[in-house]
């Protein structure tokens, strides 16, 4: 009994091992990809690359980097050997391709290496949230806790990466083509690090199953498993959790719609969604480019607000799920509408990115609670991958569309159309919030 008891706490340690170890390495590369998207516009803008290409290069590649999700989500679905393969193929493609940018000396160059940027991230997205729901399940973890605090480390990264970038762009006087070459450069310092911290990960993930075998010989009156064979193991979701996965798959009809329904729904808030890049473009265009350490820092802080808001919002999901979402829905509408308004003022645009990030982190978060309670261990790769491909795909589009107008109207327009979208995106909230919302 004593050795049992043992063996349960050493599990559940090992799966908070796994979850803070992944959370850090994915601080680690928000800081450095992060770094790069928050000078990217205007890098573009510096480039006399035209706005419509921004949309398109910035929409694209964010398709891709989802697109990719669904295939290896199915596919490590199949084969979950290959879990930590994809895992480590993801963040050195999505690493490297940052400090190669300062070799890369026409735009083509520069298009592929931002493209391939955002696939490695799709490689790498399924199989880590794969992971994580893995171990919620056999280490008796709740899921928002995971998600809360791996999003938490995520977006902090987030910040200091671009916040770093800020006064280095502030004190060095960063303002030319070369000056955001070795800002590029310089970000790619920690990537060393990352591939560390994943190899310990990997070791830690499969003492897991170490102490699942022997807790499996050595009580099997106490804790029922199946086979060690991870793909096989029936969830060990909290009372909690278990109860909300009741509920929800009482019906399969019922539960594959209200899957459907939160996949449109996440599909029209990406839509009119205007990616932070386009708005750091608008910026630069107006205050020219002896500010540039103030548009780094409207990045650093939508990643802090993002991150504050995810964690918050997590926290809160379970007691206030309609509240949640409610307030990030009133976020994303007003603030185009104050763009629309008062985007002369430069203290507007900070003020922004705090509700542009929030709102983000919110939806990010939630959704991926909402999804971890519609999966199990045989589909969660596929039910991550398809959310993760439509919703890039609506993103891809609305950047798209948003910026093709930019190019004809006044950039206020545009936030006009974002805010009419939002709009849209509330009111089908409130018809099927209860189809949304699965946690009562």
């Amino acid at each position: 009994m004593k050795n049992e008891s043992n063996r349960l706490i050493n599990l559940n340690r090992i799966g908070w091992l796994v979850v803070i170890n992944l959370s850090i390495v994915s601080f680690l590369s928000d800081f450095i990809y992060e770094g790069s998207r928050s000078i990217l516009g205007q890098y573009f803008l510096l480039l006399n690359i035209p706005i419509f290409y921004l949309g398109i290069v910035v929409g694209f590649s964010e398709f891709i980097g989802y697109f990719i999700r669904y295939f290896v989500g199915s596919f490590i679905d199949k084969f979950s050997s290959f879990r930590f393969l994809f895992i480590y193929l993801g963040y050195f493609f999505n690493l490297l391709s940052v400090p190669l940018l300062y070799f890369a000396n026409n735009f083509y160059f520069i298009l592929v290496l931002v493209f391939l940027e955002r696939f490695g991230k799709g490689l790498r997205i399924p199989p880590r949230d794969a992971v994580f729901s893995i171990v919620s399940n056999k280490c008796n973890i709740e899921s928002a806790k995971i998600f809360g605090i791996h999003h938490l480390l995520d977006q902090l990264g987030a910040f200091v990466g671009p916040g770093f970038l800020s006064i280095v762009f502030f004190y060095f006087q960063f303002n030319d083509v070369y000056h955001y070459k070795l800002a590029f450069l310089i970000l790619g310092i920690p990537i060393i690090f990352v591939f560390l911290l994943l190899i310990l990960t990997n070791i830690y993930f499969n003492k897991i199953f170490y102490y699942i075998y022997h807790l499996e010989n050595s009580s099997k009156n106490k804790v029922q498993f199946n086979n060690i064979n991870d793909s096989q193991f029936n969830d060990r979701k909290s009372s909690i959790e278990l109860n909300e996965v009741n509920k929800l798959n009482s019906s399969d009809k019922n539960s594959r719609y209200s899957y459907l329904i939160l996949v449109i729904f996440s599909m029209l808030v990406a839509f009119g969604y205007i990616d932070l890049p386009i708005i750091l473009y608008h910026f630069k265009s107006i205050y020219g480019f002896n500010n540039d350490y103030l548009a780094i820092i409207c990045y650093s802080l939508a990643m802090v607000s993002s991150a504050i808001g995810g964690f918050i919002s997590s926290s809160l999901f379970k007691k206030s799920p309609f509240f949640v979402i409610i307030f990030s829905l009133i976020l994303v509408i007003f603030y185009p509408l104050i763009l629309v308004i008062f985007y002369k003022n430069i203290f507007v645009f900070l003020l922004v990115s705090v509700f542009w990030g929030w709102a983000l982190g919110t939806f990010e978060t939630t959704f991926k609670i909402l999804i971890s309670i519609f999966s199990n261990e045989q589909n969660v790769g596929k039910m991550f991958g398809m959310f993760h491909t439509l919703f890039g795909l609506s993103w891809f589009i609305g950047s798209s569309f948003l910026t093709f107008f930019s190019q004809y109207f006044e950039f206020n327009f545009v936030y006009f159309i974002s805010f009419i979208i939002e709009i849209i995106a509330f009111l089908f909230f409130l018809v099927f919030k209860n189809k949304i919302i699965v946690i009562k």
